[in-house]
């Protein structure tokens, strides 16, 4: 992978170093059998995580179980989580909300995609990623995007990681669309062995999770 600038922008605060991580979520449900909509309000939670290279992020989540959260983020720098991945957290002497272990994988998957120079990776995924994914019948989305660059992609059924969105992210390197891409969930890439990873940099906020659309915005 290409290496991210030292210091994201982001919208919002980017160096928040006691953040708020618990807000609420409105979900809208609707009855099969009534024409009413229930609004439902879940608190979501933002849990740290931090790459082996020492990249830092706070993901959303929401709880389901006791102290087990599920993510509802694409993490940009993370490996061996998507969305949906079930995790344990525990907060730590600062009163943040850290990432401990796995507790159950996803049922998709993450890519990420790094755009050729002077390209935008927002433009790419919503220009040629996606017409060309859904022309293939691939399930993607949301995604993250970590402008100019970087898109994180979350694969629906992980099984499609490889070979079908593996293949179909090397025919857009091919093309000139993309210049590298990599798996970061399924992937062992981010078990820790000795010391865990320490924070080098400020911390990637992610925006807050919104229902029905397909990307989030960092920068």
């Amino acid at each position: 992978m290409v290496e991210g600038p030292a210091v994201p922008v982001i919208v919002g605060s980017a160096l928040t170093t006691r953040p708020i991580h618990a807000r609420r979520r409105l979900l809208r449900r609707q009855n099969p059998n009534e024409q009413s909509v229930t609004v439902v309000q879940l608190p979501l939670h933002r849990i740290h995580f931090i790459s082996p290279e020492g990249r830092e992020e706070a993901l959303w989540s929401v709880e389901s179980g006791e102290m087990i959260y599920r993510i509802l983020s694409v993490p940009v720098w993370s490996y061996r989580i998507s969305v949906g991945s079930e995790i344990r957290a525990a907060v730590d002497e600062t009163g943040v909300l850290r990432f401990q272990e796995l507790a159950r994988p996803s049922p998709g998957a993450t890519v990420r995609l790094i755009v050729p120079a002077g390209a935008v990776a927002s433009q790419v995924y919503l220009q040629h990623v996606i017409p060309q994914a859904r022309k293939e019948g691939m399930a993607i989305g949301p995604a993250t995007f970590f402008n100019p660059r970087l898109v994180a992609i979350h694969v629906h059924a992980r099984s499609e990681w490889w070979p079908k969105m593996g293949e179909f992210l090397n025919r857009l390197i091919a093309d000139g669309i993309g210049e590298q891409w990599e798996v970061a969930d399924p992937d062992e890439y981010g078990v820790a062995s000795g010391l865990p990873p320490q924070s080098e940099g400020p911390v990637l906020m992610h925006p807050l999770p919104a229902d029905d659309t397909e990307a989030s915005y960092l920068n």
